[in-house]
């Protein structure tokens, strides 16, 4: 049976195309759509896919009309503004996203970061003084050379995430006042204000300041593990346990056993800690995910160094932190749990234990992991600072670049 049984002419619809285009389409549409109605839906669908980004277009100029005054303001902290800033803050914390004009206008109405958005400037590459840099390391240096290669990455969203482990860097390092020179150079405006958002709600109760540069970034590197232990009332051990044992998944709760079982062997609960030690090793077996799993082994291999500390280097403490390290799937978590345990481990085995270290150091592909993995242990992360350098310097990813940089700058004495 034809889909367009309508009688033209005495003919059926295909022998329309014997007739003039000029008079046979008008009247073949209409018909169509007399006896088949849905023949309209695709004109009618093409006529929206054109009318509705130009009403969008208008209705979006209409907006940022509406909002330049508010971002033309002239206002600080200091007059008020600090309330407005926490007000919208509070409604990021609501809604998933807030609109790039919101978000500019709350930043428009701190001083500091006008000033610096108006000022900017494109940062430039150390070039020849990067050898000197490397040579004598400082954090100013460090942090120039990593902003100069985090302004270069091309995708944008990449970019601001450069650019914001470079501010974490500024501030980590006391320079406090490049912190909105970086923010500044941020596309999305909305990345800007929520690293200044970090740190409105966990400002200390009573401290009042007006620069907010002085708590910017605080809280960026909140730790939501943190949580799974209450490093605050790690005294009360029952009452620890049981806030573990309230935690659903296996991966979580192995990782929160491990740490609680550091947490007694420091405050020399030694049972206590091996129980802990166990029951996060047993709970490691359950985990499906490779990675989850290879992260919970690294946990629990640094509670065996803990446990070899406790028990001074024992010969056999140190040979099961060997097998529990020899478990661990990723090699930049086995190379870094090696090296702590030579650092407490049996002078006989210190060797084979290095050795071991360096194995899985070479193993790791990402010269970018290889510089994190060197500053892990932040107790030896000056002694290895040299070896970092000299990794960082020969990546050539721009992203990747800066991130190496900006963190090699925190241990930068």
């Amino acid at each position: 049976m034809d889909a367009f049984p309508v009688p033209v002419g005495g003919q059926k619809f295909p022998a329309l195309v014997k007739h003039s285009l000029s008079r046979v389409i008008p009247r073949a549409i209409a018909r169509a759509c007399f006896y088949d109605p849905r023949a309209l839906f695709l004109p009618l669908l093409t006529a929206i896919a054109v009318l509705a980004p130009q009403a969008a277009k208008a209705s979006g100029q209409e907006r940022i009309a509406a909002v330049q005054p508010l971002i033309q303001e002239e206002s600080s902290l200091s007059n008020g503004s600090e309330k407005q800033l926490e007000d919208a803050l509070q409604s990021l914390k609501k809604s998933k996203r807030m609109g790039r004009i919101e978000a500019e206008r709350v930043l428009a109405s701190i001083t500091e970061f006008r000033d610096a958005r108006r000022n900017r400037e494109t940062p430039q590459p150390l070039r020849t003084a990067l050898n000197d840099c490397v040579a004598a390391p400082s954090p100013a240096c460090l942090l120039q050379e990593a902003l100069a290669h985090a302004y270069r990455v091309p995708d944008e969203g990449r970019r601001d995430w450069a650019l914001s482990t470079v501010a974490a860097g500024y501030y980590e390092t006391g320079d406090v006042g490049r912190v909105y020179d970086v923010l500044a150079l941020m596309e999305d405006p909305r990345t800007a204000l929520r690293l200044l958002g970090e740190t409105v709600g966990s400002a200390t109760q009573g401290q009042k300041n007006s620069d907010p540069a002085t708590r910017i970034l605080t809280g960026v590197h909140d730790d939501k593990q943190a949580n799974w232990v209450p490093y605050a009332a790690v005294s009360d051990w029952k009452a620890a346990q049981r806030q573990i044992k309230a935690i659903p998944e296996d991966r979580y709760k192995a990782v929160a056993w491990a740490r609680f079982g550091r947490k007694a062997f420091d405050a020399g609960e030694a049972a206590l800690a091996d129980q802990a030690l166990e029951i996060s090793e047993a709970l490691i077996e359950n985990i499906s995910l490779n990675y989850a799993r290879s992260f919970a082994r690294y946990e629990a291999s640094l509670t065996h160094v803990a446990r070899v500390a406790y028990f001074k280097g024992g010969l056999a403490e140190t040979q099961r932190a060997i097998a529990s390290a020899a478990r661990i799937d990723q090699p930049h978590f086995r190379a870094d749990a090696y090296w702590r345990l030579a650092n407490v481990g049996s002078n006989d085995l210190a060797p084979e234990i290095q050795e071991r270290a360096e194995a899985s150091f070479s193993e790791i592909a990402s010269r970018l992991r290889q510089v994190f993995v060197l500053t892990f242990d932040e107790a030896k992360a000056e002694q290895r600072q040299e070896r970092a350098l000299a990794i960082a310097a020969t990546i050539s990813d721009p992203l990747d670049r800066a991130r190496a940089f900006a963190r090699l700058a925190r241990y930068v004495q």
